[in-house]
């Protein structure tokens, strides 16, 4: 597994702005989409040019770059935001079919989201490297 600057906390989390956003959209006042998507773009593609800058030549440096593009929109794009999506959506129900107080009915989902992505981050990333590991990376290594 890689232990560089990019992948360890509270860094790492930079690459979860996308996550992060979706989880507490609803209870933010401004919606500073441009901002945190240009943020966790950049994230991704520096990580990206820093393994592939590692790799001994042309070849493997586009597989390093190609490979950790793949992981990133993984990892720290796709599965978190449907993650953060489903978890707010389950936890809204529930608060509403129990008739939570409306502060917590309104900021209660969004924080258990968020609070789960932030948990569950270093879990995600070694999944999503193990399988990358099973399957697309055995083609390449």
């Amino acid at each position: 597994m890689f232990q560089d600057f990019f992948t360890q906390p509270p860094t790492r989390f930079i690459a979860y702005s996308f996550a992060i956003y979706e989880a507490i959209k609803s209870i933010l006042y401004t919606r500073p989409v441009k901002t945190i998507y240009m943020v966790g773009s950049l994230f991704i593609f520096l990580h990206a040019l820093d393994t592939a800058l590692e790799g001994d030549n042309f070849t493997a440096s586009l597989f390093s770059f190609l490979d950790t593009l793949l992981f990133e929109l993984l990892a720290s794009v796709a599965i978190p935001i449907g993650l953060a999506l489903a978890i707010d959506e389950v936890f809204a129900h529930i608060f509403h079919v129990l008739y939570i107080h409306y502060l917590l009915n309104e900021y209660g989902p969004p924080l258990i989201a968020l609070l789960s992505i932030l948990v569950l981050s270093q879990r995600l990333d070694s999944l999503i490297h193990h399988v990358m590991d099973k399957t697309i990376r055995t083609l390449y290594q």
